[in-house]
C-alpha cells in the first residue's frame, strides 16, 4: 500500500543511481600489472571495484564497504569503514570501535547494523550507509534513499549534505543540497505528508520497532522495502500520513 510513495510522486519517472555512485574513473594507469622499464609496477584500477580505491565521495560497487580509501568486501573487512576524509564511519568486523558491542542486537553508535539479516560483522551487505544514524557517509555528506530503475532496485546513498528541514520541499535524488532533506529526513510525495503541500516534501525516517519514533500523530511509521530487495536496513522506517 505504500509503493506508490517510493518514486516520489511518478512510477515512470527513472532517474539513476544518487551523487554517492558517480561514475567511476580510472585511478591509475599503465597496464594490467606489467613490470614496467623503470623496475615499477603499474596497474589499471577502477574507481569503486574491489580492491580499488572509493570513489570521491566514499561509495563502492554494490556489496562492498569504503574501509580506509579502498573497497572491500564486509566479510573481509578489518576495520572500521572509512569516509571520503578519511574518518571512520562504520563499525569493524570486531566492533571494537563501539566497545565490542557488535552483535549485541542494538543499533551502537558507528554501526552500520547489528548482525541482523543482511549485515556481516556489522556493515551493510548491499546498502552503502543507513539513514537512520548517517553511518557509512562522511561528515558533510547525508544518507537518504536512491532511486533505481525499478521499485526494486532501490538502495541508499551519500549526498552532499541536506539543507531542507521536516515539511520542505525536497526532490528525489537531488543535484541541488538545498533540495535534498537535512540528516533523518526523506523525500516523499507531499500527499503523503502530515503537514505540506509541494509535490514533494521532507519527511522523518522512524524505527519500525517503535512507533512513537513519528512525532506527528496523523503518521504512521511504515516500511521504505519492497519484497525483492535485498536484507539490510528491515527496521527502518518512514513517517507517513495515509
Amino acid at each position: 500500500m505504500l509503493r506508490s510513495i517510493w518514486v516520489r510522486g511518478a512510477f515512470v519517472v527513472l532517474l539513476g543511481a544518487s551523487a554517492c555512485f558517480s561514475e567511476a574513473g580510472s585511478a591509475g594507469s599503465g597496464g594490467s600489472g606489467d613490470i614496467g622499464s623503470g623496475g615499477s609496477e603499474t596497474s589499471s584500477c577502477e574507481l569503486g571495484s574491489e580492491g580499488c580505491e572509493c570513489t570521491a565521495g566514499g561509495s563502492c560497487d554494490a556489496g562492498l564497504v569504503c574501509i580506509s580509501h579502498t573497497c572491500l568486501a564486509p566479510s573481509g573487512a578489518s576495520s572500521s569503514p572509512s569516509s571520503d576524509d578519511g574518518s571512520s564511519s562504520g563499525a569493524p568486523d570486531d566492533g571494537s570501535s563501539s566497545g565490542g558491542l557488535c552483535g549485541n542486537g542494538e543499533l551502537d553508535e558507528g554501526e552500520l547494523c547489528d548482525e541482523a539479516n543482511g549485515c556481516v560483522d556489522c556493515v551493510l551487505v548491499d546498502y552503502a550507509c543507513n539513514p537512520y544514524n548517517q553511518v557509512g557517509c562522511g561528515e558533510v555528506q547525508t544518507c537518504d534513499r536512491t532511486r533505481g530503475a525499478t521499485l526494486n532496485d532501490q538502495r541508499t546513498g551519500c549526498f552532499q549534505e541536506g539543507q531542507a528541514g521536516w515539511g520542505a520541499p525536497c526532490a528525489y535524488d537531488p543535484i541541488d543540497p538545498a533540495m535534498q532533506c537535512a540528516d533523518g529526513l526523506s523525500c516523499v510525495g507531499g500527499a503523503y505528508h502530515a503537514s505540506c503541500s509541494a509535490a514533494e516534501c521532507c519527511t522523518e525516517f522512524c524505527d519500525l520497532t517503535d512507533p512513537s519514533t513519528c512525532p506527528d500523530p496523523s503518521t504512521q511509521c511504515l516500511t521504505w522495502k519492497e519484497v525483492g530487495m535485498p536484507a539490510g536496513l528491515d527496521n527502518l522506517g518512514l513517517c507517513i500520513k495515509l
